[in-house]
């Protein structure tokens, strides 16, 4: 049978203090970083933004920095409203305060394929 986590994923979870919306019920931290999962490393597809309004197909990605930290910064504030776990903003390679040349080196080597 197929599973999405396997028992030896499971064998190494550790349960921690709840979410401010899991109503008082503690989570289940999983380490998935060794898991072939199309999850578990989202470093290989790199970050592409798409103005959906003026290209629906999502054929002409913005390249504009400024653009980019404006929605990571956007995004940050909206993670912290809901409680996002520290993992949550290292796997999606997120940091309050992060400028051009981070950035820029954050794309250069999603390029050569590597984790920020």
């Amino acid at each position: 049978m197929a599973s999405r986590v396997d028992v030896k994923d499971l064998q190494t979870l550790v349960v921690r203090e709840p979410f401010k919306f899991t109503k008082g019920c503690p989570t289940l931290q999983i380490d998935m970083s060794s898991h072939n999962s199309p999850f578990s490393n989202m470093y290989k597809y790199g970050s592409l933004l798409y103005d959906l309004e003026n290209a629906p197909g999502q054929l002409s990605p913005i390249t504009d920095t400024a653009t980019e930290l404006r929605l990571i910064n956007r995004m940050i504030a909206l993670m912290k409203e809901n409680d996002a776990p520290a993992e949550q903003y290292t796997r999606l390679g997120l940091r309050e305060g992060m400028h051009e040349a981070e950035l820029q080196c954050q794309h250069d080597k999603f390029r050569e394929g590597q984790q920020p």
